[in-house]
């Protein structure tokens, strides 16, 4: 009883005691012979900077500039935008608004200008004007005239890629996989945790995504057939936030590694874009608890973290054969069932808006086929192989006046367009899963390949207990945290079950090819096929 009491005390004083932050001055640099380095000091508990500037442009509301990037960590005490491609002169202006995530939560500072009146070299020191008289340049031998070229005409369009608007009917970005292409592509190594939890570290070994005969291929593998499998993921080439638990874990006691090992691959770094047509040839993998990772996720966290800035999915099948809920026999939510969406929350309140597809006598993992998502200002509109899925459209008012979220404040899209959160620049994602506590709901069962069901061996939810530890004290530890692990656990002691459902030519995603392009197709009406979408909270 006396733990109960002060474990409630303190959460009290903690809940009173909210940080407030305030995003200091930035000190903005022009940088000889071209650049611009903006920078703002470290402190405890930043855990992320962002910039976004234009150049004698400014801005019209929260846009994300013609430069913009997130800084996930400080160098030398500062946090550090530069850009070493542009070239400043005498008078330009540096129109600029800042972003820090402090303690969890975000911060802006807004309608900031900075005016070129001196330069600097790349050690901060002030660079003298050169007053040399110019050197006369000789002139070169006339040349005959070009022929005249009619000048291409550039369509704008409400499509924004890397910052800046494209032109209609213009093919922005293309991958065939002849090679993984580091230009365009880079692994997200790190140790999954929230918001999704999945049992996974998600790595760069050529074991789990590799390219054979222009296919990507990501693939799972045991934690436990690797080498010193019980320490994982001290690298450097983490990308997650070094330090944290994204980075390096170490089995002890309860504490246990993700039991599977799996790939990610990303161009956040390289591509991303707001609005036009995706389209991804694939086929999915089969496998109990296995699912595919084609996503589209926000580059720069507008709204805020995890699911606050949404997330976009263009299919989703879990690799289950038989998987049904217990509450509706008859409806299967495995191989059969084909889902596309988007899922958007504030802290643990998720809500998925999922469009969806039953295939009757045959599943969606046996074959390729082509995923296409047309992202409108006004909708996302979602197909396979050319036919209608589904279209998602925001309530009036916009998807912070959904019931889901009726009693839930400070909700921070309602400062974006009315299709915020998805009304930003997000990057592509290809990756496998496996677990995790939101793909799966609990009421749902397995066949086993003997015959008969099998319940989900973990849950995603339990009460808010404690565990017994040598002298049987409740200790008391972080809720997520503890759920996470817990749910890790009992499935992997279900291994000997769902690893025969596994196997090495179908449980893993392919990937053909990804297209991104402007042009979009017509609105068709849905076809015979199409059925009225199941979500679940």
């Amino acid at each position: 009883m006396l733990v109960k009491v002060c474990f409630l005390l303190t959460s009290v004083i903690i809940a009173t005691s909210a940080p407030y932050y305030e995003v200091p001055d930035a000190k903005v640099e022009a940088l000889k012979p071209r650049g611009l380095r903006v920078s703002i000091p470290d402190e405890p508990g930043i855990k992320l900077f962002a910039f976004h500037g234009n150049i004698n442009k400014d801005f019209d509301g929260l846009e994300a500039g013609e430069m913009a990037k997130d800084v996930i960590k400080p160098k030398n005490g500062r946090w550090v935008f530069q850009d070493d491609r542009v070239r400043l002169k005498a008078g330009d202006v540096v129109y600029y608004w800042l972003h820090v995530i402090y303690e969890d939560l975000g911060y802006n500072k807004l309608d900031q200008k900075f005016t070129v009146t001196e330069f600097v070299d790349a050690g901060g020191q002030i660079v003298k004007p050169d007053t040399s008289a110019p050197q006369p340049v000789p002139q070169p031998a006339p040349q005959p005239p070009l022929p005249q070229v009619p000048p291409q005409v550039c369509e704008q369009t409400k499509t924004i890629v890397n910052g800046r608007q494209a032109c209609k009917g213009q093919l922005i970005f293309e991958e065939d996989f002849n090679n993984l292409d580091h230009s365009k592509w880079e692994h997200d190594v790190r140790i999954a945790d929230t918001p999704d939890s999945e049992f996974v570290v998600y790595t760069d070994d050529s074991a789990n995504s590799f390219v054979q005969n222009g296919i990507l291929h990501v693939k799972p593998t045991l934690t436990s057939d690797k080498k010193n499998g019980r320490n994982i993921g001290r690298s450097t080439l983490c990308t997650g936030i070094q330090g944290s638990a994204d980075c390096s874990k170490e089995a002890q006691t309860f504490n246990i590694i993700p039991p599977i090992l799996s790939s990610r691959i990303r161009t956040r770094n390289h591509f991303s874009f707001c609005y036009g047509r995706v389209e991804i040839r694939a086929k999915l993998p089969a496998g109990d608890w296995i699912f595919p990772e084609i996503w589209l996720e926000p580059k720069d966290n507008w709204y805020g973290r995890e699911y606050l800035s949404g997330r976009i999915q263009l299919a989703l099948t879990r690799g289950n054969k038989e998987l049904q809920l217990k509450d509706q026999p008859r409806k299967h939510i495995g191989q059969r069932l084909l889902e596309a969406g988007c899922s958007l929350g504030v802290d643990d309140k998720v809500t998925s808006l999922q469009k969806s597809w039953e295939k009757s006598g045959s599943i969606w993992c046996d074959n390729f086929h082509i995923y296409t998502l047309e992202w409108a200002p006004g909708d996302l509109s979602f197909r396979v192989d050319g036919q209608i899925i589904g279209v998602i459209s925001p309530p009036p008012g916009g998807f912070y006046n959904l019931p889901f979220f009726s009693k839930t404040r400070d909700v921070p899209w309602a400062r974006g367009s009315k299709l915020a959160p998805f009304d930003k620049e997000f990057y592509l994602t290809l990756g496998l899963g496996v677990g995790g506590i939101r793909v799966f709901p609990d009421n749902c069962t397995t066949g086993l390949p003997q015959g008969g069901l099998h319940p989900k061996p973990w849950v995603n939810t339990e009460p808010k207990v404690g565990i017994y530890i040598y002298i049987y004290i409740y200790i008391y530890i972080n809720y997520r945290y503890f759920i996470s692990q817990t749910a890790m656990l009992q499935f992997w002691r279900d291994k000997d079950n769902w690893q025969q459902t596994w196997s090495e030519d179908n449980s893993h995603l392919q990937v053909d090819y990804v297209k991104k392009e402007l042009t979009m197709m017509p609105k068709a009406s849905k076809s015979k096929a199409f059925k009225k979408g199941y979500k679940y909270e």
